[in-house]
């Protein structure tokens, strides 16, 4: 990280926060979420059944992820995105930070993301803890 690009830190100072507020309204981001969730969920090994729930909601927060990140993927100042990994930040969120980190460890997995683990020493602007960066992969 110290020897960090000077183009990719400044486009991580314009990186777009992950807002999960984001759904589904074509047939194509349906289907990329459907694909993507399909894919992880191949590459998941459980030792017990996801009950009904919990399955609603691991593909609610794929779809969220990756609405976000198919947003910052095409913006001009930036194609990353960011989310802080304390658990606070997710209060009252439908994405809790357990699912959030399963989604994007699968996502990292199927190689489906880049990622950069930053902390506040690296990237001056964010205020506290630990915050993962990503993008998608080209």
């Amino acid at each position: 990280m110290h020897n960090m690009n000077q183009d990719i830190l400044i486009e991580l100072k314009t990186a777009r926060p992950m807002s999960f507020q984001r759904r589904n309204k074509t047939l194509e981001s349906q289907g990329l979420c459907s694909a993507i969730n399909s894919t992880i969920l191949d590459l998941e090994v459980r030792q017990r059944v996801r009950k009904a729930k919990d399955k609603n909601t691991f593909t609610l927060a794929v779809e969220r992820i990756v609405a976000d990140l198919v947003v910052s993927a095409y913006a001009v100042e930036s194609r990353w995105a960011y989310r802080s990994l304390c658990n606070d930040k997710f209060a009252g969120e439908l994405i809790k930070a357990v699912t959030f980190r399963k989604v994007m460890g699968l996502m990292l997995v199927a190689a489906t993301l880049n990622r950069l683990k930053a902390a506040i020493k690296v990237i001056p602007f964010m205020s506290q803890g630990d915050y993962l960066m990503l993008s998608t992969r080209a």
